[in-house]
């Protein structure tokens, strides 16, 4: 498990604005709280209308650019709060901002239309991203390698059931100041005019607790859930006939997932590893063998690869991230045979 080190860096740079992350640690991507989480960042900093955008950048022009998400992974995942600041603003001011909207949520529920607002753009985010034959395929891959495909599935349903009093707890359970992990980079001279490290670490301590009473906004909508929850079709659970699960007589796990009303087929492998499992003397060892991968096999030279995976209409894309790697293709569904004879002889090199 990956160590996590709460604290405050700032480097200098010839930069004209200053630049900031702070990071909460959170669970792995399968952790029920991480939907709850993906709508308190869309709460925080989803839109034009989110509470960041609404306070440090509309009322206060302390920052040009802000926003909040998760970036989950299997072992471990990271709220990660961004802000662009506008010239001549501190980096101490934007992180006393940035925490004082996180202490806001953790103080009192959300706003009921404030919530739907959130669940209803995660909703059509998460649609938007499975519009594809490609890109279910990837999401089942991503998953099965994280453990169990069907989490891809289960995820909007768990995003449906989302409640204030739910944000409220992960808020208080993740969110702490004492386990902000921030990192600044600003304009050169910003630490000799009291925007030095330890005006960080101030400002995340007055950005937890400057909050008056009267700061703390009543819900001004109660909370109901939205009309009664029911899948799209393209996030539809599959019956049994068209979903199967295998395991291989070499341990690789196969799943199928069929889809009548699209006329393309997607392959797409991918493997556990990627930047957090290359040794520190091999690192980027990973792309490089995926860029290997197309320039050739045992039996064809990249010339005659491209020409295969080609002439069926298509071509081997690579992917390659922190905890995983992979290749896919998409054919029209008559080649989808020949296609993935091509892509298995790619990846066994």
């Amino acid at each position: 498990m990956p160590e996590w080190t709460p604290g405050c860096v700032l480097a200098e740079g010839n930069v004209r604005q200053p630049y900031l992350v702070a990071g909460f640690r959170a669970p792995p991507v399968r952790h029920p709280d991480i939907p709850v989480l993906d709508v308190l960042c869309g709460l925080l900093g989803l839109g034009r209308s989110s509470r960041l955008r609404k306070s440090l950048q509309t009322d206060s022009g302390l920052v040009s650019d802000v926003g909040a998400t998760v970036v989950a992974h299997r072992d471990v995942s990271v709220v990660a709060l961004s802000a662009v600041g506008t010239l001549g603003t501190s980096p101490a001011s934007i992180v006393e901002g940035l925490l004082r909207e996180v202490e806001l949520l953790r103080r009192a529920p959300a706003d009921g239309n404030e919530m739907l607002k959130s669940i209803r753009r995660l909703e059509a985010g998460y649609l938007l991203e499975h519009e594809t034959v490609e890109s279910i395929a990837m999401s089942l891959g991503f998953f099965q390698t994280m453990g169990d495909h069907s989490y891809a599935e289960e995820y909007i349903d768990r995003l449906a059931a989302v409640t204030p009093d739910d944000v409220i707890r992960v808020a208080q359970l993740y969110l702490k100041p004492g386990s902000v992990a921030l990192f600044a980079y600003a304009p050169e001279g910003s630490g000799g005019s009291g925007g030095g490290t330890e005006a960080l670490s101030a400002a995340v301590s007055a950005g937890s607790r400057s909050i008056p009473a009267e700061a703390i906004r009543e819900p001004g909508v109660p909370w109901s859930a939205d009309e009664e929850f029911v899948r799209p079709h393209i996030a539809r659970e599959a019956p049994a006939s068209v979903s199967s699960r295998r395991t291989l007589s070499n341990g690789t796990t196969l799943v199928v997932r069929e889809s009548g009303h699209i006329p393309l087929a997607s392959i797409a492998f991918g493997f556990r590893g990627g930047f957090v499992d290359e040794p520190d003397d091999m690192l980027g060892v990973t792309r490089a063998t995926l860029k290997h991968m197309v320039r050739g096999t045992v039996s064809r030279s990249a010339s005659q690869l491209a020409d295969a995976i080609e002439g069926l209409g298509s071509g081997i894309s690579t992917s390659v991230d922190r905890d995983g790697f992979g290749a896919g293709a998409t054919v029209l569904a008559r080649h989808f045979a020949e296609a993935a004879g091509v892509l298995c002889e790619a990846v066994s090199l």
